[in-house]
């Protein structure tokens, strides 16, 4: 609490809702506490990835990167949209994921409802498909479209205009550039898509001096 708090007269509305200055502090209560899971997410993800590739067997070759093929991509069959299908429920299910809240993790900022976001895949699905899954069968398509761990909310500007189809070598959010870089590691291993060399770099920025769990 402020030093100063006991200080600043309480504004109250005519319906008795909350002091404005209380209503504020409880803003910005959410508002870190939701960037403290994020990061206490971060270096979880972080730890247990780097712990796994420090217990693989044997030097990697420069065919692969922690535990991951390292290719570039192919487009083996045409892509479409429609054929990495989610069902409607999955952004409530995404809201339910974040304690109930509206919240864009790239960006830290919360928002009045789910009509100012769109879903967001972490690892796009034209990226998947250039990385793998354009051989895939329909099933696996669906399943990564629907992955939870995947899949966030963000600001229509942010999903659409700047990320697009982008890699973790290509861009990285303003906020919990760990979380990202290593959840999109968690979703290529998870479909044993490559990884192309230009994301590695990033990778490594984005984790090092990571907060560890605890």
């Amino acid at each position: 609490m402020s030093p100063c708090a006991g200080h600043v007269p309480a504004v109250r509305s005519q319906r008795g809702a909350p002091p404005l200055q209380e209503r504020e502090r409880s803003k910005a209560d959410r508002k870190e506490e939701d960037a403290m899971r994020y990061r206490g997410r971060a270096g979880a993800l972080c730890a247990a990835l780097l712990a796994a590739a420090a217990g693989m067997h044997g030097a990697e070759s420069a065919q692969t990167w922690r535990g991951l093929a390292v290719a570039p991509e192919h487009r083996c069959t045409p892509y479409e949209r429609g054929d990495y299908p989610y069902p409607q429920s999955i952004e409530t299910r995404i809201v339910a994921g974040m304690g109930g809240r509206v919240y864009g993790p790239y960006t830290g900022r919360h928002f009045a409802s789910r009509r100012e976001t769109d879903v967001e895949h972490m690892v796009a699905t034209s990226e998947a498909h250039d990385s793998g899954l354009c051989a895939a069968d329909a099933g696996t398509r669906r399943r990564f479209a629907s992955d939870l761990l995947n899949l966030t909310l963000a600001a229509p500007a942010v999903n659409r205009h700047r990320k697009s189809g982008k890699d973790a070598g290509e861009w990285l959010p303003q906020e919990n550039r760990c979380w990202f870089a290593a959840g999109s590691w968690r979703s290529s291993a998870s479909t044993g898509s490559p990884w192309t060399r230009a994301r590695r770099e990033p990778w490594r920025g984005s984790c090092r001096g990571a907060p560890r769990p605890r």
